[in-house]
């Protein structure tokens, strides 16, 4: 049996039962604590290979880490709820995260610090059988962002996410209106209420939630018209506060013991780039001031009103407009256009092809005109 090695050197020994082991210094972790792994084998070349691959691994630079025994699964989910809790992102990025959360949890017994590229390939190849391409390029964003957290908190080396082979997925993006169709648009959505909203959405590239966060405080009909853009509406979501959602037989938002942050809130525009000012011509100016010029009377008529003044809103209560409900919306406008029903956010891919190709505006300006981080 080998004795102790000098601090800092790789030890092989064989044990009392005939099995050798290797002990590998990989350095200090974040915390400044020592690493050394730990490998075994029923030869002594064998351990010596292993051990081999570790100091190649520690004399690469990477971070040392310890050999834990956290879980994919168990650190998605401590990512995911610190995330939620911190507010570090949009509400609706924690839920594309929940979403894919329960399929990467087919891997979610492997521990971090023994995930390799081929658990990620087998895991793709899994998916793609069944048909979930889309749902694979979705999961591997959410798993890389959570194993580049891990690297940087040190409890992975590095992220396997990057060596791993994905399968080519190329979906059929509809393209964006053309001038006609968008003109068609413009002219239907005059017979819908709240039908500005659609004019406001082409004629600013505006995402759908910023639009039906604005307030009356925001636009300024100029000359020339603006809105300021700072603030936008999002629906947060109930879930399931009893011991077993299985046996409550109804939905989150239903639930008697329910918890979360349901309903439509205001929140703040992400970033110093999206939170903009928007200039609009004339005749928008006086479709939103004809707009509100309705909207006092519909507030006169109602016996309850909202009265936090929202531009856009329900004409017998005031209250602010379900985002998902303006897409349904959409595809009724468009159905009476007689234009091929598309996702809403095509509005914004129109506005941006128009200004690029017909309005000859250089990118960048375009680009700010989005919002663009």
């Amino acid at each position: 049996m080998a004795g102790r090695s000098a601090n800092g050197r790789s030890t092989i020994y064989q044990d009392k039962f005939g099995r050798w082991h290797g002990q590998v210094s990989m350095g200090r972790d974040i915390g400044g604590a020592a690493v050394r792994r730990h490998v075994s084998g029923k030869t002594k070349s064998l351990v010596t290979k292993k051990v081999r691959v570790l100091e190649a691994e520690r004399d690469s630079g990477r971070p040392a880490v310890r050999s834990i025994r956290t879980t994919v699964g168990e650190w998605l989910e401590e990512w995911i709820t610190d995330k939620a809790t911190g507010r570090y992102v949009a509400r609706s990025t924690i839920d594309g995260y929940r979403t894919d959360q329960p399929h990467l949890n087919r891997i979610g017994g492997v521990r971090l610090s023994e995930l390799t590229p081929a658990h990620i390939e087998h895991h793709w190849r899994m998916m793609t059988a069944a048909d979930l391409l889309a749902t694979i390029h979705h999961g591997r964003r959410t798993l890389s962002a959570a194993l580049n957290d891990a690297v940087k908190a040190g409890l992975l080396a590095r992220n396997p996410v990057p060596l791993a082979r994905t399968p080519r997925y190329s979906p059929d993006e509809p393209g964006p209106y053309t001038v006609d169709e968008m003109r068609r648009i413009l002219d239907a959505a005059g017979r819908f209420p709240n039908g500005v909203l659609y004019v406001v959405l082409a004629a600013t590239g505006a995402r759908r939630s910023e639009i039906v966060g604005l307030q009356w405080m925001h636009f300024h009909p100029g000359p020339p018209g603006a809105l300021n853009l700072r603030q936008q509406l999002q629906r947060g979501y109930w879930r399931h506060g009893c011991a077993d959602p299985s046996q409550c037989r109804k939905r989150g938002v239903d639930c008697p013991e329910r918890t979360g942050d349901g309903g439509l809130s205001i929140v703040p525009l992400k970033t110093a780039k999206s939170r903009r000012t928007v200039v609009f011509p004339a005749s928008l100016t006086e479709e939103l001031l004809a707009h509100r010029a309705t909207q006092q009377t519909d507030r006169i008529a109602a016996s309850v009103w909202d009265d936090r003044d929202w531009i856009f809103c329900h004409p017998a209560s005031g209250s602010p407009l379900d985002p998902g409900a303006i897409s349904r919306g959409f595809a009724d406008l468009c159905r009476a256009a007689q234009v091929p029903v598309r996702k809403l956010h095509t509005l914004r891919h129109s506005f941006a092809t128009v200004q690029l190709t017909v309005g000859g505006q250089p990118l960048h300006v375009v680009s700010r005109q989005l919002g663009h981080s």
